[in-house]
């Protein structure tokens, strides 16, 4: 399975077609580390690896523990100790400039086609700590083995923010849950050449497409509580919240509870279209559950396990900072 890109010149430039030379997917998966699921992104660990692998190292689409004090490289934060460089870009980072419908494969596409670099994002060793969209394809576009290419970023921002329908966004979102890097690396660049994806893919995708079925199934039939600016509702399996924000088109704040293991309760919470607030840093969730994470339009305790925080809890806590 091999793929053919543009080279950096040519992007920039608009010079002749130049391809680089085809990378089987073998070759790719040794660019690209998934951590360990619960492993800590910290200088300790990565600074390892960079070690290990003899190359500098690229944290994509995750903060790195600390990297938000480090220097900056356009769109990138970098540290050096020595002549091993760790490097970050997320468009997770709690900065201002951040605050829009943006992910980080348009930071990537943004840096490659606009902003000088101090070092070579190429010739390093990415990691990524999750397998969905923006995370594959900021990883893919900044090694270039993609080209910096409009469409990416648009699939990034359908999976990340919108929830509309978008091929490569649906499919890459769809595998999310598998934690396999060689499946959806493999069933993209095939989609990509080709427009085939393999039987299990396929399974997964038809279920992302009637997991966006059943939240229009939700909306219509009136199924969606509201209460001072607050849509909430509880799921009994998980749907992407971005789906209901292309018709809940009043939603101040939207709360999508689903059950989690062990009796805890999986909260993922968005600003909605017509928010008063500017970010969901001012309702301090991670106060109320400390298993809460979010960058500024969205966030959720699932990568934390749930909660023992109950729906009911959940509702009070937001309504009560919104109405403040």
């Amino acid at each position: 399975m091999t793929i053919m890109i543009k080279t950096k010149e040519e992007t920039e430039i608009g010079g002749k077609m130049i391809m680089k030379p085809k990378m089987p997917i073998e070759k790719i998966l040794k660019k690209i580390i998934l951590s360990p699921k619960g492993q800590a992104l910290n200088e300790k660990y990565l600074f390892a690896l960079a070690k290990q692998y003899g190359k500098n190292i690229l944290v994509c689409d995750t903060s790195i523990i600390g990297a938000i004090d480090w220097k900056r490289d356009g769109n990138f934060f970098y540290k050096k100790i020595g002549d091993v460089v760790v490097c970050n870009i997320d468009h997770h980072f709690p900065i201002k400039e951040f605050e829009r419908i943006i992910s980080t494969t348009n930071l990537v596409i943004d840096q490659i086609k606009n902003l000088s670099s101090r070092f070579d994002y190429e010739d390093c060793v990415v990691v990524i700590n999750h397998t969905d969209c923006d995370a594959l394809l900021s990883a893919l576009v900044v090694l270039r083995i993609l080209l910096p290419d409009k469409k990416f970023g648009d699939a990034a921002i359908s999976a990340d923010h919108t929830g509309n329908r978008n091929e490569i966004a649906d499919l890459l979102q769809a595998m999310e849950y598998e934690r396999n890097l060689d499946l959806s690396l493999r069933n993209l660049i095939s989609f990509l050449e080709s427009g085939d994806i393999e039987k299990k893919s396929q399974r997964l995708l038809d279920g992302r497409k009637e997991e966006r079925k059943g939240a229009e199934n939700i909306f219509a039939a009136g199924k969606i509580k509201h209460e001072n600016g607050l849509y909430y509702i509880t799921v009994e399996q998980r749907i992407d919240p971005a789906f209901f924000l292309s018709f809940l088109l009043q939603t101040e704040i939207l709360a999508v509870f689903s059950p989690g293991k062990g009796g805890k309760i999986e909260a993922r919470i968005r600003l909605g279209n017509s928010a008063k607030i500017d970010n969901l840093y001012e309702l301090k969730i991670s106060d109320f559950d400390e298993a809460f994470g979010c960058r500024w339009n969205a966030g959720s305790n699932e990568r934390s396990g749930g909660s023992s925080r109950t729906e009911e809890e959940y509702v009070e806590y937001i309504l009560v900072k919104l109405n403040k």
